[in-house]
């Protein structure tokens, strides 16, 4: 996400937008967007990522392919996927939540 986030910086820049101008044309809260500019959130939701490009004129990798066209290989990730799809939106907040701070415990682990 560092690669993206820097090319977010300089479109921004380039621009001549302030957070609150991104806060505006996104929809998403200003520490929403401070926190992924400065590094706090290091893996945005994909509808997030997709606002803030869409915001700044760009388009990547993330944007072109939809969620729905994954190719998935693994039988385990696809069930859970299938049980993710199932649940209520508030649970599946609850899921990424979890999911994201699992992540970030295993990275930290693995220093």
């Amino acid at each position: 996400m560092t690669v993206q986030i820097e090319k977010w910086k300089q479109a921004k820049k380039e621009k001549g937008l302030s957070y609150d101008d991104l806060a505006r044309l996104t929809g998403l809260a200003k520490s929403t967007i401070t926190n992924i500019f400065c590094g706090y959130i290091d893996m945005p939701r994909y509808e997030t990522v997709s606002i803030i490009e869409k915001a700044l004129g760009l388009s990547s990798d993330v944007t072109e392919i939809s969620p729905n066209s994954i190719v998935i290989d693994d039988e385990e990730e696809r069930d859970l996927i299938m049980c993710f799809r199932s649940v209520t939106r508030e649970a599946k907040d609850a899921l990424i939540s979890n999911a994201h701070t699992a992540v970030m415990f295993y990275r930290s682990d693995k220093k």
